[in-house]
């Protein structure tokens, strides 16, 4: 895919993303194509007015400070709602609930390369639970084999 990310102006590992139109817009048009890097589409937020008004204009949070000269994000989003004549109640209960949905999913993200990364030699993590994996399993049955011909870990090893 050629161009550039529409929010970075990454030009690698683009993809088509496709989200719910911006609600501000055209109200015929309920879904769009976005060309994302796949980094911007991994931390995009769900709500497409999130999406279109904070996440697609601002690189950052930080950039998101600077540009309304904010000492915090809900002050910066008060000054958005005053500029893009939104209903600041209902962006800041949109920003808290995407936060905490973010906070959840990196949570659960932890959790699963953790149970991948610390899965037993001759087993795998597939769904959540353990299964064995046929080629190292067979490497397993030897080396409890030698060690119950009582060989030592050295002698296993070799």
């Amino acid at each position: 895919m050629e161009g550039r990310c529409g929010r970075c102006w990454v030009s690698k590992n683009l993809v088509n993303h496709e989200v719910e139109a911006n609600p501000r817009a055209d109200p015929t048009i309920r879904k769009e194509k976005v060309i994302l890097c796949k980094h911007c589409v991994d931390s995009a937020p769900t709500d497409a007015l999130l999406f279109w008004e904070i996440y697609m204009r601002f690189g950052s949070t930080r950039e998101l400070l600077q540009h309304y000269n904010s000492e915090t994000e809900e002050d910066a989003l008060r000054k958005l709602c005053i500029e893009r004549d939104l209903n600041e109640r209902e962006v800041i209960r949109r920003a808290r609930g995407q936060q905490n949905a973010d906070a959840l999913n990196n949570a659960v993200k932890k959790a699963n390369a953790f149970l991948t990364y610390a899965s037993p030699y001759g087993y795998d993590y597939v769904n959540g639970i353990l299964q064995v994996k046929q080629e190292e399993a067979r490497v397993v049955s030897l080396i409890f084999r030698r060690y119950l011909e009582g060989r030592g870990i050295a002698k296993i090893c070799q």
